[in-house]
């Protein structure tokens, strides 16, 4: 059974990165070791900094810290690391699956806005299993849209023919929660550590936050 939060909506909308996917911990590992190779310090609250970004707006951080090159073959230098980890070894994160599986059941509809590319995602989705469960992957980057305004949910709402009052979106990041709140979504914040310094901010705009994904499920031992 879901959450009253799900129930009665046609459209659950899902973060990738650290939502849908255990993968913060690695974007993070990353992100230093890049900064690592051209011997720069990393600098407090990166990992916040970069959470909300496209690709191209990530690329321009390493830019302005000092890694050498363009905006565009840094991008290109971190999507080579970053590639190979979601084609082979990246997780869902826990109760994931089951949830799909759940909101499926009950015929709602469910889409993806991230800031993640397909490139990435689409090979990622298919190794899980996942493909086809999905009605619309918008990849924020790709559209020109930050997830901390309301467009790519409007974008979303609009492609589906779907209202804002029957969608739910679930986001690990505080300030895309504010962005889908913005477009008058219903909104849950799922705990991930890499946002933990922020997780008082998230308590304070999501409608619902949770530690995991599977607290979107009652079961008869838990209702």
């Amino acid at each position: 059974m879901l959450h009253p939060i799900l129930q009665r909506k046609k459209l659950v909308l899902l973060d990738f990165d650290g939502t849908l996917v255990d993968s913060m911990g690695m974007w993070e590992s990353l992100d230093r070791r890049l900064l690592q190779m051209h011997g720069i310090e990393i600098p407090d609250g990166l990992s916040e900094r970069l959470i909300p970004l496209n690709e191209d707006e990530t690329a321009a951080v390493f830019l302005e810290l000092g890694c050498p090159g363009t905006v565009k073959s840094i991008r290109e230098f971190h999507d080579r690391m970053a590639q190979e980890e979601y084609e082979k070894s990246i997780p869902l994160k826990r109760g994931a699956k089951e949830l799909l599986d759940e909101l499926r059941s009950a015929n709602v509809k469910l889409g993806i806005v991230s800031a993640s590319t397909l490139a990435r995602m689409l090979p990622c989705l298919s190794r899980l299993g996942l493909t086809g469960y999905f009605h619309i992957i918008l990849p924020c980057g790709e559209y020109a849209v930050n997830k901390s305004t309301s467009e790519p949910y409007q974008m979303a709402l609009k492609n589906l023919g779907i209202s804002a009052e029957d969608a739910v979106f679930i986001d690990d990041f505080y300030g895309n929660i504010n962005g889908a709140r913005a477009a008058g979504i219903t909104t849950v914040g799922v705990y991930d550590s890499i946002g933990a310094p922020t997780w008082g901010q998230m308590q304070q705009c999501a409608d619902l936050c949770i530690e995991s994904l599977d607290q979107l499920i009652l079961r008869e031992d838990n209702q």
